[in-house]
């Protein structure tokens, strides 16, 4: 049941990489909806799974979505609020950043105690059907931007670099000198200096 926790965490550091190119590529608000409608689906998904395979799986879609929600809704935030505005727009975001890691638990609890562990899942389903509404009425259509082809080398790099290093970290909960564990880093690393590498490279043989 470990890897429900992080077959999610692993599709979720893989697919951040992507966020930035594909919203300049598709457009911010085409793919910041698809992320939620993923994410959501995930979350519905995962509350009718019948065994440990299925949860895991679901939580691998899950984290698909769920994984650039974060940084593309930032970016938008970024990009179409006011300069004089942005403090007060960055201190309203801070609020539900700062009480969802002490409410989130705290009613995860409440739903396995009293309820069914199914609704920690099937809670996203309203918030997901409410956020798709919500932005696809008020979220403006943002140029969307020219941009170079995809860096495939660097595509199959991140990925690995970031979803590697979190299995790592991961695993080390359990033990820090487990092949598991050092595997985990040792990958991680590897293909991490790879692609800064690779990155400063291609951009000195650019300027």
């Amino acid at each position: 049941m470990q890897w429900s926790i992080t077959g999610y965490t692993l599709a979720l550091s893989a697919v951040i990489p992507l966020a930035g190119w594909m919203t300049d590529r598709f457009g911010a608000k085409k793919i910041f909806l698809i992320t939620i409608a993923l994410f959501t689906l995930g979350s519905v998904l995962c509350s009718v799974a019948q065994n440990p395979e299925q949860l895991i799986l679901y939580r691998v879609i899950q984290g698909l979505g769920g994984g650039m929600v974060a940084p593309i809704g930032m970016a938008m935030i970024f990009r179409l609020a006011p300069p004089d505005k942005m403090g007060a727009v960055m201190g309203t975001l801070g609020v539900p950043m700062l009480l969802a890691p002490a409410l989130g638990p705290v009613l995860a609890g409440y739903l396995v105690e009293y309820v069914t562990w199914h609704w920690i899942f099937l809670i996203n389903l309203p918030i997901g059907i409410i956020a798709l509404l919500v932005g696809m009425k008020f979220l403006p259509n943002v140029e969307r931007k020219t941009v170079p082809s995809l860096d495939f080398l660097g595509i199959i790099l991140a990925p690995i670099a970031f979803a590697m290093l979190a299995y790592g970290v991961s695993e080390g909960g359990k033990s820090w000198s487990s092949t598991e564990t050092l595997t985990g880093l040792i990958v991680g690393g590897a293909a991490l200096i790879i692609f800064i590498f690779l990155s400063n490279f291609v951009k000195s043989s650019l300027y």
